[in-house]
Order: C-alpha cells, then sequence, then structure tokens
C-alpha cells in the first residue's frame, strides 16, 4: 500500500470516468483519453494504429472517478508479435489473468474497484522478444502485443433474492453468474475456488434499507487442509481467519447497505495447485476452499 500511494503520488495520473475509452493510436487518441497520461512504463513510441509493448513489464495506473465497484477491463489487440504471448495482468498486485494469447481478441476481464479509486496495473509478458534477437530483423525493441485501445465499463450485478440458496455443485448449479472472477468448473458436490481472489456481486432486490444482513459460505473442505481467507464487503474487511477441513460455513454479518448492490471480495493467499506438492498430479489450477453453496439472510 505504500509503495501504491507513493506511485500516484509521485506520478499522479490523470483521472478517468468509467465508460471513457484511452486510446494507444494516433487515429484514437484525439477522441479518446491519451496512454501517455496513465503509462509508467513499457510501451514504445505511438504509431499511427496502435503501440508495441517494449519490454517484459508494462506498468500503469488510473485513479477512477467511481470506487467500490466491479468493471470490465476491455483491451484491444493490433497485432501479437511472434504468434504468441504468454499474459498475466495484476490490479494493485493480485493476479486477475493468465493466459496465452494467440488471437486478436479482446484481452478482457473483471476487477474490483478499490474506494481509494486508485488501481495500478502491471502486465507480464514473458515471451516478448526483439525482432533482432530471433535475427529477423534490426529491431531491438522487445516486442509483445500492439495495442490500439482500452475501454472500462461498471459490470451489471445480478438479481438475488434474500434466504435464497447459491449452489455450486452439478445439481441445481446456479452461482456462476454472481462470481465475476475466482470460480473453477462445477464438479459434483462443490467447485473451487480459482487463484487468490475471488469476486462475488449481486443486486438484492428485496433489500430494505438499513437492515441487517448475515452471509453464509458453506464449504466442502479446503486444500492442503488449511487456508487463509480474508473477505471484504467493499473496501471494508468483515472476515479474517484460517480455514481448516473440519470447518463446514463462513458466516459473518453486515450491519447495512448503502444501496442493494453486494460486492464480496475473496482473498486467498495460500491457493496454490496440486501440481506444485505432486509433479504428477496433472492439475495445475491455483485452488483454495471447496464451495457448495452461498446463503445471503
Amino acid at each position: 500500500l505504500c509503495v501504491k500511494s507513493l506511485i500516484f503520488e509521485n506520478f499522479n495520473p490523470t483521472s478517468l470516468d468509467i465508460g471513457t475509452s484511452v486510446a494507444f493510436s494516433k487515429q484514437l487518441i484525439k477522441n479518446s483519453k491519451n496512454f501517455n497520461d496513465y503509462v509508467i512504463f513499457g510501451l514504445s513510441e505511438s504509431e499511427n494504429k496502435g503501440t508495441w509493448t517494449n519490454g517484459n513489464n508494462i506498468s500503469f495506473a488510473i485513479k477512477f472517478t467511481k470506487g467500490d465497484i466491479l468493471v470490465s477491463f476491455n483491451l484491444k489487440l493490433l497485432a501479437i508479435f511472434n504468434e504468441k504471448q504468454s499474459v498475466q495482468i495484476y490490479t494493485n498486485g493480485k493476479r486477475v489473468f493468465d493466459k496465452i494469447v494467440t488471437n486478436l481478441d479482446d484481452i478482457s476481464f473483471v476487477f474490483f474497484i478499490p474506494k481509494t479509486c486508485d488501481v495500478i496495473f502491471n502486465i507480464k509478458l514473458c515471451d516478448a522478444k526483439s525482432p533482432k534477437s530471433l535475427c529477423i530483423g534490426s529491431d531491438s525493441r522487445v516486442l509483445g502485443l500492439m495495442l490500439e485501445s482500452l475501454y472500462f465499463n461498471e459490470v451489471m450485478l445480478p438479481s438475488y433474492d434474500l434466504k435464497t440458496e447459491i449452489f455450486a455443485k452439478k445439481n441445481n448449479f446456479s452461482l456462476k453468474p454472481y462470481v465475476f472472477l475466482g470460480l473453477s468448473f462445477v464438479e459434483k458436490e462443490y467447485t473451487w475456488t480459482l487463484g487468490k481472489q475471488l469476486l462475488f456481486g449481486a443486486k438484492i432486490v428485496n433489500y430494505k434499507n438499513g437492515e441487517k444482513l448475515k452471509v453464509r459460505i458453506f464449504l466442502k473442505g479446503v486444500f492442503n487442509g488449511v487456508q487463509e481467507v480474508l473477505i471484504s464487503v467493499f473496501s471494508k474487511k468483515v472476515f479474517l481467519g484460517k480455514i481448516d477441513d473440519n470447518i463446514k460455513e463462513i458466516n459473518f454479518n453486515i450491519e447495512k447497505l448503502e444501496s442493494n448492490d453486494l460486492i464480496l471480495v475473496f482473498f486467498m493467499p495460500n491457493a496454490t495447485s496440486p501440481n506444485s506438492f505432486n509433479h504428477n498430479d496433472e492439475d495445475e489450477r491455483e485452488v483454495s476452499l471447496k464451495i457448495e453453496k452461498i446463503l445471503i439472510e
């Protein structure tokens, strides 16, 4: 947090409204925000149609005009150097995207903007190389992706009726619409969390202003015997504890909501893959909790 504060204090990026696009193309900059207002390092000079990344790491910071919301990140590509690139993206230090990119589909995911409205984005391109190092040209820039534009949209939360069970098991599976990041594929009795962060959001249609709520998360177990779990309601921490296989439920109270929107941010720092413990296990998913169902009452 100290590093993040120093970056925003020293870099002081231009504020950005949700729904406004950021342009990496000289053709688009006239009608959009200029990427130079946000990028700290890792990009080449802008060209007519777009901008190449330059290096294995790209960093940029944005001060949004609205916080405590879920937002979609949509990055439009123009080219991929050397056919494919391994792309990892982090928001405020938490990984939110990890994929081998081989086509020009948008890179997209959902992330949480905290109450401070400050977000630092870090993009790692492990496969970035220079044309010169590959003996296919004289260009010494370390190229990965050619970027055209980036835009953010606020996520519409799905409706939820209080006291309705949201199931994470194969029969009656209903959790998927409410989880925007951090959920693996459904199995017979549960669904694993995927990665170190899970984002849950719902619009509680029958919520009465000022009403207290109780959130109950039913579990079928954890990976590797014990997992540390931190849960926040929007940006406010409401649960921190170590969960083992004997604990079948995480629950906590919410004193009140400012509206009928509810966002839960889970952080599981000990999430890891079965493969990292047993190389004979081919499962490389980074898992933590086996979720059976969620109930809000």
